[in-house]
């Protein structure tokens, strides 16, 4: 269908990490196409500051409705009985979901046992989803098996629209399994200015000057790794120029916490232990020598290195999934075996003892992948669809 000058409702229920970003862009693009565009997301007092943040001035040309009540419940019953409630009230004719695995598990299994999406959403599912696993396994675990049949029989009639994957070399599966939907790449962008002076990122972060450092970014959830790292830094008893950088909210972990802090004392690290601001992520990222994405059975995609490639810093990442599969065949840093700390001591130590010429063909390769994950990429594959 095509969208240009039609009432869409974007639907956000969540505001956390790159999603702010892609809220941003889409808005910006929808409106830039003459359609109308609601939001529904989490307005309470706290989040709608940074939804103010980040929309800037866009904010006064959409109409924004609550996801939830002060108590943190969803409106309605269900979080697509929400959305199908906003569509109603806003009249709106298209529904596009920033993040599409927060329903799609529960939608695609109920629909195997008849119970199907609000009427009112037939043919109007427009989103970006993230991990759709069974598209790389239809049969197995079970769950997978469940949400591949419930797709099909969900697209056989009707439900979807057109569905984004972060994932390029899931794009030729999912066509395959595609009746009525279509399916397309969308890019996982990064947005900003990466291009600021090491060292006036260094001084205004008050981080040290000549350390090598290495930029930890995003949550402290165990399944990022950054109990990995943290391991790592601690076997590395040999005076070093090794220095961490942890940026984000780390959560309660007491342990990790304790940890970091220990590091932090023996002036190893450096903690911002918090919502991150933009410029603060642009000057976190000017600042370190490199990124670390020790991630544990991750699936999909991630913004942090998009990030990294933006900013020209070599990824160290573990071996596996969509992120180390990009390292590796972009030339974007090295690897590091999953889960090994004592091979991530390793790499830690090697990747910061490389040669100039090491590190030039690494500032390459990365400028030359952020080009496919920047502003214009982002809109040229979400406006082709419009």
């Amino acid at each position: 269908m095509n969208k240009a000058g039609k009432h869409i409702l974007v639907a956000e229920p969540s505001l956390r990490g790159h999603h702010l970003t892609w809220l941003k862009y889409i808005v910006e693009d929808f409106l830039a196409l003459g359609c109308t565009v609601s939001l529904i997301t989490d307005n309470r007092p706290k989040p709608a500051l940074i939804i103010k943040e980040y929309l800037g001035v866009l904010i006064n040309d959409i109409e924004i409705l609550p996801f939830y009540d002060c108590d943190g419940k969803f409106l309605k019953k269900t979080q697509l009985a929400t959305m199908a409630e906003g569509m109603t009230q806003t009249g709106a004719d298209e529904l596009f979901i920033i993040n599409l695995d927060a329903i799609m598990s529960k939608m695609l299994r109920s629909a195997c046992f008849g119970k199907l999406p609000p009427k009112t959403l037939r043919g109007k599912i427009n989103g970006i989803y993230m991990r759709p696993r069974f598209l790389v396994n239809s049969f197995w675990p079970i769950n997978n098996f469940l949400k591949s049949w419930g797709f099909r029989y969900l697209d056989k009639n009707g439900w979807f629209d057109h569905l984004f994957l972060l994932d390029e070399y899931l794009l030729k599966s999912a066509r395959k399994l595609q009746q009525q939907c279509l399916f397309h790449f969308l890019p996982d962008t990064w947005h900003g200015a990466f291009n600021i002076s090491q060292l006036s990122a260094r001084k205004e972060l008050k981080l040290p000057e000549k350390k090598y450092i290495f930029l930890n970014y995003g949550i402290g959830d165990r399944r990022k790794g950054l109990h990995l790292v943290i391991e790592a830094l601690l076997r590395i008893k040999k005076p070093t120029n090794i220095f961490l950088l942890c940026a984000g909210s780390l959560g309660n972990n007491q342990k990790i916490n304790a940890k970091l802090h220990d590091l932090v004392k023996q002036g190893k690290a450096s903690l911002l232990n918090r919502y991150v601001s933009d410029h603060e992520e642009q000057l976190c990222f000017a600042a370190c020598d490199a990124v670390l994405l020790p991630y544990i059975g991750h699936f999909g995609s991630s913004g942090v290195l998009s990030r990294a490639t933006a900013a020209g810093k070599p990824i160290l990442a573990s071996n596996e999934g969509l992120v180390g599969k990009r390292v590796k065949e972009h030339n974007l840093g090295l690897l590091f075996q999953t889960g090994s700390v004592n091979n991530l001591k390793k790499q830690l130590i090697h990747i910061a003892g490389m040669k100039t010429n090491q590190k030039d063909t690494f500032q390459s390769t990365t400028q030359t992948y952020s080009k496919n994950c920047n502003r214009q990429a982002f809109q040229k594959s979400l406006m082709a669809i419009l």
